[in-house]
This record gives C-alpha cells, structure tokens and sequence, in this order.
C-alpha cells in the first residue's frame, strides 16, 4: 500500500470520527437538538438519527493537538481552515458518501435566528440530491436469488440474507451475513428495529474498518430491497397466468355448451364430490357472482364430518387463484388494512364461522357498503406530529363460511345463502364408494384428471367478461311479502337469477344502450335462467324464510318418518304417538348435544309438546300439528310460474343494434 493510500484511509476514519464527535454535540443535553426540536416543532427524533445530522459548536479544535498529522488532514479535508479554526461553527452539518462508501465533504447550513421548517427540509433535500450524485448508477446495489436466501451486493461489501420466511409488515427478523476483503460476520436480528441495526453495524465497521455510517446506510438499503423483493414474490403469487390460444379455445367451447349446467356437475364428480347437486350448483354461481356488483354470498351448515369444508374446498378449486382468498381466522382489524383494491370483486372463504367472530362487523359492512373504510392518526415522519390518515378498501366482494353452530346471529344469518350438507344414510354410502374407488384404477385416473378440471374453469371465469345483466321479466317476478327477511331474500333471489345468466354470457347477445353519450353493453335473462333459479330457490330460500333453523326441520322430518313406521303398526295418528329422545336419538343416530339443541328449538316453535316429564321420571314428546292436513302453502316463497310469464320489451331510441357474438371480442 503506498503512501497515498494510506493518507486516504486515515483521512476516512478522520472524517468518520469527526462526523461522529458533531453528532454528539448536536445530541448533547441542552444542546442544539432540543432547542431545533423546539423552535421548528419537530418531534421525532428519528429524523435526525435518519440523516446522521450534527453539529459544529467550535470545540473539535480543543480535544486534539494544534499540530500534526491529524489537524493537516482536517485542514486538507475542509474542516479547519489555516489558523486550525473549524470553518463549519454554528452550523448543521451531513456527511457526503460515495458509493464505495467514501466520505466525501461535509455539507453545513447556518443556524440563525430565522432558521426555519422550510430551510431545514431544504437542507436535508440538498444532503440527500448530493448523496445521490455521489453514487453513481453503475455502482447501484445488486440483489441475487441465493440457493437458501437473498444475496445483496452493495459495492465491494456482500450480504447474505436468509431466514425470510417469517417475514410480515410489522417483524422483518432474519440472518444476516456479510462478507468484505476476505472476512465475514453474522448475527441474526429484527431490521425494523433501530437498535439491533445499530448494534450489527458497529460490530461490521469495526471488523472491516469501515465508517458507521456506511453499515448503517447499507442496513437501510438491505431493508427496502428486502420489503420490494417480498412485496414482488406476494405480486407474482397472484400474477394472472397467460393462456394459451388452446386453453382459451377449450374454456370458450365450454362456456357455449348448451349443457353446461351439466358439465359442471360432472367436473365436481371428477373432484371427488359425490351427491348434492344443488349445493354444487349453488355454490358455483355463488362464486361467479362475485364478478356482478351485488355478489351473493355462502354459509355451509352442518354438523361435525358432514362434508362441508369439502364441499367449500372443491367449489374453491375451480375458482382462479387470483380472485380467491382463504383464511383459517381474520381479526377484527384484518380487513381494514389491505390495499385498496386487493379485495375488488374476489372471494373471501374461511374456514369456521368462528374464525371470523372478530371480524363479522367488517364483513357485513363489505357485503352491505361493498367498501370499508378506516380514518386512523399517524405519525407524520418529518414533524413527529400526529395526523389524520384514510385507508379504504373496495369491495364487492363474496364470502364463503362453515359452521357447526345453529345458534349465529340473525343479522349474519340473513346476509348469506345457506346451505345444509346431505347426512342421510344413502349421501354416506355415496361417498364410502368414492372413497373406496379412489384406491381403484379407475380412482388414479380421476385424479389425473383433475388438473385439466381445474385449469378449464381457471380459464373459463377468467374470459367472463364484466357485462351488465338486465332482466325483461323483473316487474312480472312474485315473492313472499309476508316476512321482513323476505326484503334481502328478495334481492338474493334476483341476484341468483343475474349470476345464472351471467355464467352464459357466451350463449347469449351483446346488447347496447347509449345513455349520456356512453355506450352501456348489457346481456337479458332468459326464461330458462329463471326456471333454474326457481328450482334452487325453492330448496334453498325456502329455509331462510322457515323460522324452524334447517337442522332443527331435518329432524321434524326424522320424527315424523319414525311416528309413520310406529303408526302403521299400532293403527294410530302419527299425532297422537309420544316418543322419547332415546327413541330418536337411536332411529336418526344424532349426537345427544345435537338432539337437546334441536328439539329445544322445535319445542320453543311448539312443533313438539312435552306430554310427560320431569326430574326422575322420562321425558316423552308429541307432535303439535298434523304432517298430514292438506298442505296451503305449496310454495312458501310464492314464486310465480315462469309459463305466465311473456317476454317484455322496452321501445327505446337508444337502443343500438346488438353484438353478433361475444366471442367475437374475445381476443386469443
């Protein structure tokens, strides 16, 4: 090493002592930070930590010797002038780096009496401009995907990070280390914290007699990379695949075959999902409806090993990946906090009803508003003061949920589409021989298929074009007027009917109104699409409409089969026959829990007497009605028949001729 580098690096160490001993002061008790803190109303202070701010109060001179080696690098480098005065007293001063690390000059501002926020942002913008042109693009950082980590090059300085796995937005802890002229360190500690980087960035300069300031600016530079490289790896899991133009051909032909209510059916069966067909259905348009404005959403009702997480599971598998969020508990806040268009027309499952306790305020709020909205104080980070800050997060979006529970909260309740899973003895001897057949050639070669299943209805929803749905048979449409829920099942109902027309959008012509010079694209449902949501709608929304919870009519049901077998034996009126819940509880294979809740709630709605009972002597029940009278109400949720109904069709100038295909805007 000859003499001019060695005069170079003392001269950096001089430099980082010198930057170092003005830091001190500016931190001094009673000192200039206080004061500056004071008058310019700043409170946080880490921005004086941030920007390695100092100050030169004139007493440097003092702590070393008036000749020598060291004042005649100081005067060489700009801090003490010719009489060894410090050219730089009574000023704020910021050290220039390089990007090999470097310290280049000092930059100072005067304090003076009418020093000011503006002057000192100034300053600070000026500090930052220089540090910036002193690094040059060519010497920018490197980052590199390791074999167990991320590599972060930064000059002649590597950094080896691993332990990413864990990282979130409020705990960035990981392993981090660094290699520099043939020597390493490493330590392990959580980045967001400013004491652990200081901690690990004076331990590295002092090992690789480097300045503190460079680790710890190289520290802040790993940290944003860091936050981009996982917001990049969390973008690229919801990144849209490309399809190809036979993919795009394949989801095409589906979406225009004739049967393709049926197809659907058949792919579920491919999945593993056996029976209950109208669950499957229902489901599935439930899904798609989150691309409508007014999505409809699902709660699955069963008790425990019915089959509802699977039913949930395989109407998932057919959604894309990057319209569906799964999540085993959301806190009351969760949702408040994502981007704002992170939730946009996607599907929110969870798993149990009871991992979202916390949060069904936020979840009504969505499916109601179709938006969320939070004003919360926050730091400002140059001022320290705190103020006001908006986050919104738009919907609409679809929520699926399952639960065991029978007992959730009115409110809740009515928002949803319900669904009870099948528990009679034939659904389960359905799925033992789909279990067993799994285990079959056959059983292996389903499965292969499965991919292709999903791929398909992938791409299928991914070509759903977001069309308007108008229906000419709305204003002729009847529904039960009779109970106040009726008002939200109403709007399910019709909004079944929307998601059944809009699922054949591809079979069906584009149509176009002009309204205020703005041309509207809209496709009509069909008569067809009503009959099918009648169907579903009389199984589906009758339940909701039925003060008995859909359980507690199952078991009605099993009560009333076991009194038949009883009544043709004994020549009686089911009516007239008592019972006891031992009785049940043998014929319907109910848990006891299960049974007690239950007949509570037919006993509370006096479909059940208690005819005899009381501690010490056996309970026994009686119907308080007979199944068997003429029945009034055929259709409790009094839809019309859709044979009276005639088509009807607006005369409006508007109106511009309709597209020929919607495929023909398709582009491969």
């Amino acid at each position: 090493m000859n003499t001019n580098q060695q005069t170079a690096i003392q001269t950096q160490k001089l430099l980082a002592r010198v930057i170092e001993y003005y830091r001190n002061s500016f931190k001094r008790s009673g000192g200039v930070q206080e004061q500056l803190v004071k008058r310019l109303g700043i409170t946080d202070y880490q921005i004086f930590e941030q920007h390695k701010i100092g100050y030169c109060d004139g007493t440097l001179a003092k702590t070393i010797p008036s000749q020598g080696q060291a004042v005649d690098l100081l005067k060489s480098a700009g801090i003490l002038d010719e009489k060894g005065i410090e050219m730089n007293t009574g000023c704020l001063v910021m050290l220039v780096i390089d990007a090999e690390g470097n310290c280049l000059k000092l930059l100072s501002v005067k304090l003076t009496d009418d020093f000011s926020l503006a002057a000192f942002e100034a300053f600070i913008q000026s500090a930052d401009d220089a540090n910036a042109e002193a690094s040059p693009a060519k010497n920018k950082e490197e980052i590199q995907q390791a074999k167990d980590g991320l590599t972060i090059r930064l000059n002649n300085r590597a950094y080896l990070i691993r332990g990413m796995e864990q990282a979130s937005a409020k705990k960035l802890r990981v392993n981090i280390k660094i290699i520099c002229d043939g020597k390493f360190y490493l330590d392990s500690f959580d980045l967001y914290i400013a004491k652990a980087r200081k901690v690990f960035a004076k331990e590295a300069a002092t090992i690789f007699h480097q300045p503190l300031l460079v680790i710890e600016q190289d520290l802040l530079k790993i940290l944003t990379l860091l936050e981009a490289n996982i917001q990049d790896k969390n973008n690229e899991e919801k990144q849209v695949p490309v399809m190809t133009e036979k993919e795009r051909n394949e989801a095409l032909k589906f979406l225009k075959s004739p049967d393709l209510i049926k197809k659907i059916l058949a792919d579920f069966d491919t999945l593993g999902l056996c029976g209950e067909n109208t669950n499957k259905l229902i489901g599935y348009l439930a899904a798609v409806s989150r691309k409508l404005d007014d999505p409809l959403s699902l709660l699955i009702l069963s008790r425990s090993s019915a089959g509802k997480s699977t039913l949930q599971d395989a109407i998932l598998e057919l959604i894309p990946e990057e319209d569906r969020e799964k999540y085993s508990r959301i806190t009351s806040q969760a949702l408040y906090y994502r981007g704002e268009n992170s939730l946009y027309h996607k599907l929110i499952a969870i798993e149990e009803e009871e991992g979202a306790s916390k949060a069904s305020y936020s979840l009504r709020i969505m499916q109601s508003a179709k938006a969320l909205t939070i004003s919360m104080p926050v730091k400002d980070p140059l001022t320290g003061g705190l103020k006001t800050q908006e986050n919104k997060v738009k919907g609409p979006v679809s929520i699926f949920l399952t639960t065991t529970r029978n007992d959730i909260d009115a409110e809740t309740m009515s928002r949803f589409l319900v669904l009870t899973i099948d528990e009679s003895k034939e659904q389960t001897q359905l799925i033992h021989k789909l279990q067993r057949e799994k285990d079959t050639l056959a059983g292996l070669l389903r499965e292969e298929d499965k991919e292709a299943v999903i791929r398909k209805h992938a791409n299928a929803q991914r070509i759903l074009k977001p069309l308007k749905v108008i229906n000419p048979y709305a204003d002729q449409l009847t529904f039960n007027e009779f109970q106040l829920r009726a008002r939200r099942d109403h709007k399910k109902y019709l909004n079944l009917i929307k998601a059944i027309t809009f699922l054949h959008q591809h079979q069906r012509p584009i149509k176009q109104v002009k309204h205020h010079d703005k041309m509207i694209e809209y496709i009509e449902v069909t008569l067809d699409d009503i009959k099918l949501a009648n169907t579903l709608s009389r199984e589906i929304l009758s339940r909701s409409l039925d003060e008995a919870s859909p359980m507690s009519r199952e078991l009605l049901h099993l009560i009333k089969a076991m009194l038949t077998r009883e009544a043709k034996s004994e020549g009686k009126a089911i009516f007239e026959l008592p019972f006891s819940r031992r009785g049940i509880r043998e014929y319907s294979q109910w848990g006891d829990y299960q049974l007690r809740v239950h007949l509570k709630q037919l006993l509370d709605l006096e479909y059940l007497i208690v005819k005899c009972g009381r501690n010490g002597v056996r309970f026994m029940y009686q119907l308080n009605y007979d199944p068997d009278a003429p029945n009034t109400a055929n259709d409790p949720i009094g839809l019309i028949d859709c044979a009276t109904l005639s088509p009807v069709r607006a005369c409006d100038s508007r109106l511009a001729p309709p597209c020929e295909s919607l495929a023909a805007g398709v582009k491969p």
